[in-house]
């Protein structure tokens, strides 16, 4: 999945999770899970290739959320 579709899907889950949910407060939610996210790779980051191209995609995503 595209870095921007998966900013959508997040966004969007927190919607669902509570359909009164406004769309800045949905991505304020979805952008605080990407930087959990980051947080849990950034400690592995340096100790392979793969984590750093997880690490990547991730802050693509967050970049995208920014956008929304």
């Amino acid at each position: 999945m595209k870095p921007k579709e998966k900013a959508i899907e997040l966004r969007n889950k927190f919607r669902d999770v509570r359909w009164d949910i406004d769309p800045e407060t949905s991505k304020a939610c979805a952008y605080a899970a990407v930087n959990e996210i980051l947080d849990a790779i950034a400690e592995y980051k340096h100790s392979s290739h793969k984590h750093t191209e997880i690490f990547d995609y991730w802050m693509d995503v967050k970049n995208e959320l920014k956008k929304l």
